[in-house]
């Protein structure tokens, strides 16, 4: 490159014309950046030569210094090598506990209970009764994070419940002829919980859904009206607004919480709607008095129909992404595959025969253990059972039962907590009135039995672990001990 020499870079400075004071402060700029010959008067050439074996020997250099630490790293392998091996169990251990995590929230483990309810006394489980309903429990709502329980009834109330103290939070009173102040108009049917336990909606006898704020008394901050009969069954999809209501009127509403708006209306059943769930996809179910279970495809705006139930089906839920059951007044139980339009497996007269005759006694209440092998039932018989059940092995049997007097309406289950909504009546009638006092809400807790099992499990495994490294020592004893026997049989 030709380079310009100071001397007629002068020259020709001289006779350009004056400029004004920005253009010769760039022009000065651009002055500094052009080089003359004059810099490079000092520089000794070897010096430009030296630069670029630098670059070619940092290279080089480079390729061996990461040859080197990879020599390093597999020799400090070899020499702790009983360490390493800890080091991964321990995080490997960390890292799958962190999966589960993080799949459970997801609603994507499927966890196996079926031991654990198993080997369960029911005698040993913490029970407690909530008392504030004047009329029957109609249905029960848990929390994600188990910490609250909200309860609806046949007083019009509302209640929000607190799981380890027990205290409650009226949302809406119960009816009273002197108070101006209604909950509603008429019997509460169903309540749901958003995923945060920030919203909490009610429908009932006066067919309108409700939504109130968690966080305060008397809450009511909207009422979604829409449809023509009572609001029987509410649902939200998991972690989101999503909000599902089934009525009387056959329909099926479709609502967004977050902008407190309606979206559509999906019809199909030729009878009221007595149920609905609906899990991570935005694929509802629905139990109806025609017989039919069906499973509504949102996005696709079709759906598929399940029949196999001789009666009215009162109760529906999702058990895994692929399966469900259902159950309802002819007293059987259903599971159900998404793919296979019959029962894969059933169980008649799941609570017995009715002691007043008749048939077998309805289940008027249903719950599982999402994304698990867990069912539980209710009925009028006094009794909560649990069953196992499996869709790919198309078996379900009994597992357990507890004891509970009264009409079980409702039921919420967890690993950790089971909640039941009882009365003295069916939630739907009057066919039959029980004595006692019986309206209220019950709980059972199983923390401290599945901690302990937790406890028992984390032992085993710790002590598995350890007796891994140990393993050859304990071989070489072994066979030194075999050898010893065999030269006693010889003699």
């Amino acid at each position: 490159m030709h380079r310009i020499s100071n001397s007629k870079r002068r020259k020709f400075e001289d006779k350009k014309p004056v400029k004004n004071g920005r253009e010769q402060q760039k022009m000065q700029w651009q002055d500094e950046e052009i080089s003359s010959e004059e810099d490079y008067e000092g520089q000794d050439p070897a010096e430009s030569e030296d630069d670029s074996d630098d670059l070619e020997e940092s290279a080089e250099s480079k390729r061996l210094r990461l040859a080197k630490q990879y020599l390093s790293h597999m020799k400090a392998d070899n020499d702790e090598s009983v360490d390493g091996s800890e080091e991964e169990e321990h995080t490997a251990m960390v890292s799958s506990k962190l999966k589960a995590t993080r799949m459970r929230s997801k609603g994507e483990l499927f966890e196996d209970f079926v031991p654990f309810f198993s080997n369960i006394d029911a005698e040993s489980c913490t029970r407690r009764d909530l008392s504030g309903h004047q009329g029957t429990v109609t249905c029960v709502a848990l929390t994600k994070d188990e910490c609250s329980v909200v309860s609806g009834s046949k007083d019009n109330s509302v209640i929000k419940w607190d799981v380890e103290t027990g205290s409650k939070c009226e949302l809406r009173p119960r009816w009273n002829k002197e108070s101006e102040f209604q909950s509603c108009k008429g019997e509460v049917l169903s309540v749901a919980v958003t995923h945060d336990g920030r919203y909490i909606a009610s429908g009932g006898r006066d067919n309108s859904v409700r939504i109130y704020d968690s966080r305060q008394k008397y809450s009511e901050i909207k009422e979604l009206k829409g449809h023509r009969d009572a609001v029987t069954s509410l649902c939200f999809r998991m972690d989101s607004y999503t909000l599902f209501s089934g009525s009387l009127d056959r329909c099926i509403k479709h609502w967004d919480i977050n902008e407190m708006a309606y979206i559509e209306t999906m019809f199909g059943h030729q009878d009221g709607i007595n149920s609905l769930d609906c899990w991570t996809k935005e694929k509802p179910l629905s139990a109806s008095s025609d017989r039919s279970v069906r499973l509504w495809k949102v996005a696709e705006e079709t759906h598929l129909v399940f029949r196999g139930h001789k009666s009215n089906i009162d109760c529906v839920q999702y058990l895994t992404d692929t399966s469900f059951v259902s159950a309802g007044q002819d007293g059987a139980l259903h599971l159900w595959k998404d793919a296979q339009k019959v029962p894969v497996r059933s169980v008649p007269a799941a609570h017995g025969l009715s002691a007043h005759g008749g048939g077998a006694t309805w289940v008027s209440s249903l719950a599982t253990v999402k994304m698990s092998n867990i069912v539980a039932t209710g009925s009028m018989d006094g009794f909560v059972r649990l069953w196992s059940a499996s869709a790919e092995d198309r078996q379900m049997s009994r597992v357990c039962e507890f004891e509970m007097p009264g009409c079980i309406n409702a039921l919420a289950i967890t690993p950790r907590l089971l909640v039941a909504g009882c009365g003295k009546e069916h939630k739907y009638g009057r066919w039959f009135n029980m004595k006692g006092s019986l309206n209220k809400l019950r709980l059972i807790r199983f923390d401290s039995l599945l901690a302990e099992q937790e406890n028992d499990e984390d032992d085993d495994s710790s002590d598995n672990s350890s007796s891994m490294g140990s393993g050859h020592d304990s071989s070489a004893s072994c066979s030194g001990e075999s050898d010893d026997d065999d030269d006693d049989v010889s003699n």
